[in-house]
């Protein structure tokens, strides 16, 4: 995987708003361990979830690369208020027991099912104390150190 010369996101790639996509394309990782370390983040505190919103509104993707800064800041807000019209019609056809149609929207229902179910999980095992002295809340430094030492071990055999 070769970097991208600008941070931007990946309306290509994107799970959700294409933030970890993008941040993946200009550090030369796998978008699958940025995801990781956000939702590992987002479970350890709320600053992920605000991050990636941010991230979201101030970083270009392919088709705004060239606007003004306030143009695209405008732009990806429309982007943001459109997708979650999208999240919000495909968790209503799913309470109105609909079949999600096409594979965007099937890959929306599942990752948002998915995380759900991992993340209600893993509070219920922290708050029957399963994991014994290890909390969530640690979770976000081993993330931070696994990822690091992946980027690193790729930087060397390079």
């Amino acid at each position: 995987m070769t970097a991208t010369s600008s941070l931007r996101r990946s309306k290509s790639r994107r799970w959700i708003g294409g933030v970890c996509a993008g941040l993946a394309e200009y550090f030369a990782v796998q978008a699958i361990w940025l995801r990781l370390v956000f939702a590992l983040w987002s479970l350890s505190n709320g600053l992920a979830a605000g991050t990636y919103v941010l991230l979201w509104i101030l970083l270009p993707d392919e088709a705004s690369l060239r606007m003004s800064r306030p143009k695209v800041v405008r732009y990806n807000l429309r982007d943001i208020l459109s997708e979650g019209r999208r999240w919000s019609q495909d968790l209503r056809a799913l309470s109105e027991r609909e079949r999600p149609v096409g594979p965007e929207r099937a890959r929306r229902v599942m990752a948002l099912g998915g995380l759900l179910a991992v993340t209600g999980l893993l509070f219920l095992a922290d708050s029957l104390s399963l994991f014994g002295p290890f909390h969530l809340h640690h979770l976000w430094p081993l993330a931070m150190i696994l990822i690091g030492a992946v980027m690193l071990n790729r930087a060397f055999s390079i």
